[in-house]
C-alpha cells in the first residue's frame, strides 16, 4: 500500500496495474495474519467483481481460474495457504 491509501484503494490500483482490470470492491471477506522470523505479513481479502477488462498478466505472471476446491493443492506462499484454509473453511 501506498502512503495515505486505504486497504480497498490499494486493491483497486493494483488490481489495474498487474493484471488490466477495474473492479469495485463489494466488502471484506477475511483476513490472514503470518508470522515467520523477521516479518510479519496481514492478507486481507475481499469480495469484488472485474466491471471492464480481461485479466492479464500485465508484469509476466501468469493468470489461471480455479475452483474453490482446488485451491489447496496448489503451491502458495505460507500466508496464501493460510488465507486458502480459511476460505476453505468459512465454505463449508
Amino acid at each position: 500500500m501506498e502512503d495515505g491509501e486505504l486497504p480497498e484503494q490499494a486493491l483497486v490500483r493494483e488490481l489495474y496495474e498487474e493484471l488490466g482490470v477495474k473492479i469495485r470492491v463489494m466488502a471484506p471477506r477475511t483476513f490472514a495474519w503470518h508470522r515467520e522470523p523477521g516479518k510479519e505479513v496481514l492478507l486481507l481479502f475481499y469480495d469484488a467483481e472485474i466491471t471492464h477488462g480481461t485479466p492479464q498478466g500485465l508484469q509476466g505472471q501468469e493468470v489461471a481460474w480455479f475452483k474453490p476446491e482446488e485451491l489447496p493443492r496448489l503451491s502458495t506462499p505460507p500466508a496464501d495457504a493460510e488465507l486458502i484454509r480459511s476460505l476453505s473453511a468459512s465454505e463449508r
